[in-house]
């Protein structure tokens, strides 16, 4: 039981290299069960993968040809609004 413990358990630093490798690569099964069972007990990492999955998504959108070629412009925030997120993020 210990050496199946210890074969499904990673460290988050391996956690985080096979996210990364699942975008452009791929994971074998038994990859991805470790990975499921690491993001299921650590919350570090489980939001890691998110924001890697969102700026990965956004990359895509951004660098995406027919999109540019609609000529689709980005929306900006409004000075209130940065002025808000600027004031939350000296409160911390």
């Amino acid at each position: 039981m210990r050496k199946l413990m210890n074969r499904l358990m990673l460290s988050c630093r391996k956690a985080t290299e096979l996210m990364e490798k699942e975008n452009f690569i791929g994971l074998k099964r038994i990859e991805k069960i470790q990975l499921f069972m690491h993001t299921r007990m650590c919350d570090a990492c489980t939001h890691y993968y998110k924001q890697s999955q969102f700026i990965d998504k956004a990359l895509q959108y951004d660098s995406s040809p027919e999109l540019n070629a609609k000529n689709i412009t980005h929306k900006t925030l409004s000075s209130e609004i940065k002025s808000k997120i600027i004031n939350n993020l000296e409160k911390k």
